[in-house]
C-alpha cells in the first residue's frame, strides 16, 4: 500500500516538478546574441560562452543533437564535414559536461539535391539514389526520398526537426504519409520551433502545440518529440538580431537553399517560447491541454532516447 501511494503521488506531479529528461532532437547551445562569425569560429568555441552554457543547464536540457558539417558554399563537402567533426570532437574533449563524442545521425539531404537524392525544395522530388541506399535523418528530405529511405531502412529512422504539412502547407513540413511511415517503423519525429509552423506571420507556441498534437494523432504518442532547430539563450537586442537575420536570409536565397516561409521579418524561433524556461513552459502548455505527465515526458525526451538506443546500440 505504501508503494502505491508513492506512485500515485508521483503520477499527479506536474512535468515541471518531475524534472523530466529533456532532449532537443535538433538544437544548439550557442549564444545567438554573438555575431555569427564568432558562433562559427572554432577559436571562439562556436559561440558557446559562459552565459549560454549556464542557460542550457538552467533550462533543464539533458542532451541535444546539432547540425555540423557542410551545408552549402564553395568548400569541399567531405573536407568541410570532416574538419567540423574534428573541431567539435576537440571542443567536446575540453568540456567536462559532455559525454563520449561521436557522430550518430546522418541527414541525407538539405533543401537542395545531392548524390543521395532530392531535398525538400526540389520540384523533381527524385527519390533515394543507389548511393543513398548505402549510407538517417530525413528532416530536409523531399517526400519521395523520405518514403524510399524508410522503405530501405531495416532500423527505425528519424525526422529530427520538422512540422506537419497538413497543419501548415509548406515544403519543409512532412506529409501525413511520411509521418505515418516513420512511426510505423518505430521511428521518431521531432517538431521544430521554426517559421514553418505558420504562413505569412510569426508562429507562436499555440502553433507549436497544434503541430505536436497533429503529429501525435498521426504517429502515436510514442513517436513524437521536439527538435527546436534553435538555441536556448534569449535574444537581448531584437533589432540587431533582425539585421543579421536579413543578411542570412539574403545569403541563403542567393545560394538557392532558402525554403518558402523563410523571411527576414520572421525569426527562426518562437518569440513567446524562448529562453531558459522554454521547455518547462512547453510542458505546462501541454498539461493545460490535457496531456498527462507520461505523454509529456515522452515528448520532451524519452521518445528520442528510446529510438536512439535502438539504433545506436
Amino acid at each position: 500500500m505504501t508503494d502505491r501511494r508513492i506512485f500515485l503521488h508521483r503520477a499527479a506531479a506536474s512535468p515541471r516538478d518531475r524534472r523530466p529528461l529533456i532532449i532537443d532532437a535538433l538544437g544548439g547551445i550557442d549564444n545567438m546574441n554573438l555575431p555569427s562569425s564568432r558562433r562559427e569560429d572554432v577559436a571562439n568555441d562556436f559561440g558557446i560562452d559562459t552565459r549560454s552554457m549556464s542557460d542550457a543547464k538552467a533550462s533543464g536540457l539533458t542532451a541535444f543533437n546539432m547540425t555540423i558539417g557542410y551545408v552549402f558554399g564553395d568548400a569541399d563537402p567531405y573536407e568541410k564535414s570532416l574538419a567540423d567533426v574534428r573541431a567539435w570532437n576537440d571542443y567536446v574533449r575540453r568540456v567536462e559536461v559532455f559525454a563520449n563524442d561521436g557522430g550518430r545521425i546522418i541527414q541525407l539531404t538539405y533543401n537542395a539535391p545531392n548524390q543521395l537524392g532530392d531535398g525538400g525544395m526540389v520540384p523533381a522530388n527524385r527519390g533515394l539514389t543507389p548511393f543513398g541506399h548505402d549510407v538517417v535523418d530525413l528532416s530536409h528530405s523531399g517526400e519521395q526520398i523520405c518514403l524510399d529511405a524508410t522503405a530501405a531502412s531495416k532500423a527505425p529512422v528519424m525526422i529530427t526537426h520538422t512540422g506537419c504539412r497538413a497543419v501548415t502547407d509548406l515544403p519543409r513540413n512532412k506529409s501525413d504519409k511520411e509521418l505515418r511511415r516513420v512511426a510505423d517503423q518505430g521511428g521518431f519525429v521531432g517538431i521544430y520551433f521554426m517559421p514553418f509552423l505558420a504562413t505569412g506571420r510569426r508562429p507562436t507556441a499555440e502553433d507549436l502545440i497544434r503541430h505536436i498534437e497533429h503529429a501525435i494523432d498521426i504517429c502515436g504518442e510514442d513517436h513524437v518529440g521536439i527538435g527546436t532547430d534553435g538555441s536556448v539563450t534569449q535574444i537581448d537586442h531584437m533589432a540587431d538580431y533582425l539585421k543579421e537575420l536579413e543578411d542570412e536570409v539574403r545569403q541563403r536565397r542567393a545560394a538557392g537553399i532558402s525554403a518558402p516561409g523563410e523571411r527576414p521579418d520572421i525569426v527562426p524561433f518562437l518569440p513567446d517560447l524562448m529562453g531558459v524556461d522554454k521547455f518547462r513552459r512547453l510542458a505546462d502548455l501541454l498539461a493545460r491541454r490535457g496531456h498527462n505527465s507520461g505523454r509529456i515526458e515522452k515528448i520532451l525526451g524519452t521518445n528520442f532516447l528510446r529510438v536512439a538506443d535502438s539504433v545506436w546500440a
